[in-house]
This record gives C-alpha cells, sequence and structure tokens, in this order.
C-alpha cells in the first residue's frame, strides 16, 4: 500500500544520505593521513617544524606527535 511505499522509499533515502556521507568522512579522513604521512616524512629528512606545518597546513603540535 502507499503507506509501506513511503516507508520503504524513505529508508532507501536514508540508506543513500548515509552512504554518502560515510564516503564523503572516508575522503576527508584519507586525506587528512596523506598530510600527516607527508609532513612525518619531511620531519625525518629534518626539514623545521615551522616549514612542515605551513606546508602541510598541520599544527606545530600534530608535527611533533609523528
Amino acid at each position: 500500500d502507499v503507506l509501506d511505499t513511503a516507508k520503504w522509499e524513505g529508508r532507501l533515502e536514508g540508506l543513500a544520505e548515509g552512504e554518502a556521507k560515510g564516503k564523503a568522512e572516508g575522503l576527508v579522513e584519507g586525506k587528512a593521513d596523506a598530510l600527516r604521512q607527508t609532513a612525518a616524512k619531511m620531519k625525518r629528512m629534518g626539514m623545521p617544524t615551522a616549514d612542515i606545518a605551513t606546508c602541510t597546513g598541520l599544527s606545530a603540535e600534530e608535527i611533533e606527535k609523528l
């Protein structure tokens, strides 16, 4: 019936929204992880923390934890 169809469509819409949100969050976290990896490599190469922060946008505190 119409009510069941509306409920089903609502569930599908909710699942699609959840999936899209999860993908977006995953992309953001992936980019942040890549920045941390790059900063760690720069740190191992002996670059000053201030320069790493300028290049990556990470804070000095974040860089020191790497």
